[in-house]
């Protein structure tokens, strides 16, 4: 891959010119660079870097979707009442969004072959459809007040009325920043609560159960942020699962809060302290989520100092790296081995998926990513999904 933007992406690695990343991010940071940097900060200067394929998971380009949506709903609120009207702008509105990640995706070499995900995607449907109805109630009741840049918000006013229909009034998309302008985000919704105090909510639409560390920390962030802009410590904070249709809440007391905020300050100057990719670099299972591995000298190093070789089976998957042996074309498929710790891997993949394989040849270089290998541990055989790339290597 050629660092100039009008080239086409060919699955190939320039070590010499794309290693290391370049970009650097500069503040303020939000809640979620934090949480990435917290794990790897060498993965935000790969964003922050030109000639980098990307690959967003179809998961979190329905994520996008959804949020989106959500933003034009309390952006650009549904002005029909009738139950029909809302459902079926609101599903519409979402459709549209949808099909902009699937035009992005479409354009994404690295992302043409992952599927959709259908079950998903009537989750989303479900939630914006429930989410909608929710914001036109509170719109129609009077309690749902919109925010724009420099405006003054009566609803941070504790006098501000409440409708007595409801339990609470709702702000959303609320801009928040620290004090010392290092640290920002949005807020999706806050509330003011008719006992008096502020409750914050976070939607993510992951399908899970639990409450991850990494949520956790985030909505504490955002209780802190709100802080520092307003002056008020919110007394009750949520994270919002739409898409199964449950709520948890997170502990916010004030010191939690402090010291979270203190953390992502050490996160943040970390960045700026001009270290290098090498010391910026935490190679670990955290690789197994990132797109930018193809490129990533320490998570390669990482891999190959496993000294236990069935450790270094079962983490294989997030990727292995050797060299070709043999490749031939078979009907539709190419027949490859390559050497791997001193063991011959096995793998036969089709053409139509890995079409820039009739550039290689024997004594490359290759890496291979999201294959499990399975079979004899000395002869194993790498198993090919739409998840699935091989990368050549040069230089």
């Amino acid at each position: 891959m050629k660092n100039t933007p009008d080239e086409a992406f060919h699955y190939t690695v320039n070590e010499r010119n794309e290693w290391p990343p370049r970009g650097r991010p500069e503040p303020p940071f939000g809640p979620t660079a934090i949480e990435v940097m917290r794990s790897c900060s060498l993965r935000v200067c790969f964003e922050f870097s030109k000639g980098y394929e990307r690959r967003t998971a179809y998961a979190a380009r329905i994520g996008i979707a959804f949020h989106r949506t959500l933003q034009s709903l309390t952006e650009h609120p549904i002005e029909s009442s009738l139950r029909s009207d809302i459902l079926k702008e609101s599903t519409d509105r979402f459709r549209v969004e949808l099909a902009k990640q699937d035009h992005q995706k479409s354009l994404r070499p690295r992302e043409q072959t992952l599927p959709r995900a259908d079950e998903r995607i009537q989750r989303a449907l479900e939630a914006i459809t429930a989410e909608s109805l929710r914001l036109t109630d509170a719109l129609s009741e009077g309690k749902l007040v919109q925010k724009t840049q420099n405006e003054e918000i009566p609803f941070l006013n504790e006098n501000f009325p409440t409708n007595s229909i409801g339990t609470a009034s709702v702000l959303v998309e609320i801009p928040v920043q620290s004090l010392d302008g290092l640290l920002t985000g949005r807020i999706d919704y806050a509330e003011r609560l008719l006992g008096g105090g502020i409750r914050l909510l976070d939607y993510k639409s992951a399908l899970r159960s639990d409450v991850p560390e990494r949520y956790e920390r985030q909505l504490q962030l955002y209780v802190l942020l709100w802080y520092e802009t307003f002056g008020e410590w919110p007394v009750e904070a949520l994270v919002v699962y739409p898409f199964t249709r449950t709520v948890h809440t997170v502990s916010i007391d004030a010191d939690t809060c402090q010291r979270i905020g203190e953390e992502a300050r050490q996160i943040a100057q970390k960045m700026q302290d001009g270290l290098s990719a090498e010391q910026l670099a935490s190679p670990g299972d955290v690789c197994s989520i990132c797109e930018f591995r193809p490129w990533c000298k320490p998570f390669w190093r990482w891999q190959a100092r496993e000294p236990v070789h069935s450790q270094a089976l079962e983490r294989a998957t997030h990727g292995f790296e050797g060299t070709l042996l043999s490749i031939e074309q078979k009907e539709a498929h190419w027949k490859i081995k390559m050497k791997w710790r001193n063991v011959e891997i096995r793998m036969v993949v089709p053409q139509e998926q890995f079409p820039h394989l009739s550039r290689a040849s024997a004594g490359m270089r290759l890496r291979v990513l999201n294959m499990r290998l399975h079979g004899q541990r000395y002869a194993p055989q790498a198993i090919a999904t739409e998840y699935s790339e091989i990368f050549l290597v040069d230089g």
